[in-house]
């Protein structure tokens, strides 16, 4: 019980991290960068069938907070998920020192892919997305796609070690809960 309200908490944090930071310093990205990051991270971190424990329900929980219902993101998040996962076992990187750069280099290129995805299918369907984006014509301005690019690589190499240690942190916890039980 102790892990699942911590890492309830962790969601929340994550949350209100990507809409009072994020969000306001960088509307024009039109990318929930710090979700997209955070599902790259805890695939890595955990693998696929235990990092949908925590992206679908933070990806949930994001759409209901920012629009009030559920909606394709949530969708994109699993698809993510997946392809992460497929890469980081074709790809046989480790998770160290220069790997950790191409894991940056994913978590980058899965946020422009974000962007693409949001601008297809949201663009004329939701408010939230709509004043931020502008169509196709503002996906093809540098500016933006490389802001994108450097803020997800940064917010990759900085929230990586942290949930390595979160998880590090909740394995160590559940064991004692084991062995205090006897």
């Amino acid at each position: 019980m102790k892990t699942l309200l911590i890492r309830f908490l962790l969601l929340l944090i994550v949350i209100f991290f990507q809409l009072s930071f994020l969000d306001i310093l960088f509307p024009q990205l039109a990318v929930p960068i710090g979700i997209v990051v955070c599902t790259v991270v805890w695939t890595l971190v955990q693998g696929f069938p235990r990092a949908l424990w925590m992206t679908v329900p933070l990806s949930v929980l994001y759409e209901i907070v920012v629009s009030g219902s559920v909606g394709i993101f949530s969708v994109f998040s699993i698809v993510l998920a997946y392809g992460v996962s497929f890469l980081s076992r074709r790809l046989l990187i480790e998770e160290r020192g220069n790997g950790i750069f191409l894991y940056a280099v994913v978590a980058a290129g899965a946020a422009l892919v974000c962007r693409i995805f949001l601008i297809a299918f949201l663009a004329g369907d939701t408010g939230v997305y709509v004043f931020r984006t502008g169509g196709f014509s503002s996906l093809f301005v540098g500016i933006p796609i490389m802001r994108i690019v450097v803020i997800s690589s940064v917010l990759f190499i900085v929230a990586y070690p942290l949930m390595r240690r979160f998880e590090n942190y909740i394995v160590r916890i559940s064991q004692q809960q084991f062995l205090n039980v006897r």
